[in-house]
Parts: structure tokens; C-alpha cells; sequence
């Protein structure tokens, strides 16, 4: 079930992601995907020229870390770049610093530390677009701290950001950021992952 532990303000669309922006108090947001994608957006970038023939990001009960279902993410990484995310604006005070903190449960099933693809995680100010604007939320390998196969391994992720006021001139619709996660493909290889229980801190700096 998902359960919204922050105080939430408002909710309005955004119609140039095409996906809802949540103003959010401190405290924290938590999305299980019980229901579908919970307002997160599929993204993919330097996939190759099949596009979205060659990667996938939907809900599935194939894995769950709680409940019934999970987000699957998969990648077949013919470019050897390939990047797929899940995204979500969430809207705060912009006159105070905050940190975020993004955690989440990942699955996955890569062995050692040979091949293995990277972790995306953060947060930006704005959008992601290209494979630049995603290196610096490239976080540790995939690899699930096996050195035997023993299918899919649930791990728990967390990574910390620091979100700096905005000048006083800067219009108010840029009080929002963007959170990103996902998996970064940087081998010539056909990998799944698992998602669930995405929870994301905000609290002053």
C-alpha cells in the first residue's frame, strides 16, 4: 500500500513533464507501486536505434520487496550506453537549503564485479535530457554481492543530496527537482532489475 508520511500541500500537473509535481513539507514521500507507477515517468536515453524496442521500465509481480508488485527495469544494451530512469518532480521551499535523501529497494541477479552496470540515483534541478546530464547521478555497480548464482538479490540503496536555495530573482516554478532512478548500461549485455519502495527525505541542511 502506499502510504505519504510527509505534510503535502497541494498537487498540480505539470504539463511539460506530463507527470504531477508534489509540493512536500519536510518529511518524507513513499511510493510502493501497488497500484502502477504512482505518478514516476519511464525514461530512456542512448538506447541504440531500436528506441524503446530495446528497453522497458513497467510494474510487475514477478519480484516485490513488499506487497505484490515492483517496478521492472530492462535493458538491452546493444549501444553499451544505454540509460532507462523513472522520474518525478517534487516541489519545496526554495529559500532554504535542503538535503534529499533517495532510498530504494533493488533487485538484481549480476554476480562479482566484472561487467556489471551502474546504479542512477539523485536528484536535479532540471530535467535529465541526455546521457551528460545523468553522469553525475551515476552511484555504485549492480553487482549483488554474490559470487555464485542465486537469482535476484534484494539490496537497500541510499543515497543523500543537497538541494541550495534559489536566488531571489528565479521564478517560483523553479522551486522543484527532479528525482531520478535507474540503471546506467556499460556493457554490451541484456540485464533486469527490480524496484520498490522508493522513499525520498527531505529535511533542512
Amino acid at each position: 500500500m502506499k502510504v505519504v508520511t510527509a505534510a503535502l500541500l497541494s498537487f498540480s500537473l505539470s504539463l511539460n513533464s506530463c507527470s504531477i509535481a508534489v509540493e512536500v513539507r519536510d518529511g518524507n514521500v513513499f511510493f510502493s507501486f501497488e497500484s502502477g507507477f504512482d505518478n514516476w515517468a519511464p525514461r530512456g536515453t542512448d538506447v541504440g536505434a531500436g528506441g524503446t524496442m530495446n528497453w522497458s521500465v513497467t510494474t510487475s509481480t514477478q519480484l516485490a520487496r513488499d506487497g505484490a508488485s515492483s517496478l521492472r527495469f530492462e535493458l538491452n544494451n546493444f549501444s553499451g550506453e544505454g540509460k532507462i530512469w523513472i522520474e518525478r518532480i517534487l516541489r519545496v521551499d526554495s529559500t532554504r537549503t535542503r538535503r534529499v535523501t533517495v532510498r530504494f529497494a533493488f533487485a538484481s541477479a549480476d554476480l562479482g564485479t566484472v561487467g556489471n552496470f551502474r546504479i542512477l540515483a539523485g536528484v536535479k534541478r532540471i530535467r535529465p535530457e541526455t546521457g551528460s546530464d545523468l553522469t553525475p547521478l551515476a552511484q555504485d555497480d549492480t553487482g549483488n554481492g554474490l559470487t555464485t548464482q542465486s537469482g535476484f538479490q534484494w539490496m537497500e540503496k541510499s543515497y543523500t543530496f543537497t538541494i541550495d536555495p534559489l536566488p531571489p530573482s528565479a521564478p517560483m516554478t523553479q522551486d522543484e527537482f527532479w528525482v531520478v532512478v535507474g540503471v546506467w548500461g556499460t556493457s554490451n549485455s541484456h540485464r533486469s532489475y527490480f524496484v520498490d519502495n522508493v522513499r525520498v527525505l527531505i529535511v533542512d541542511a
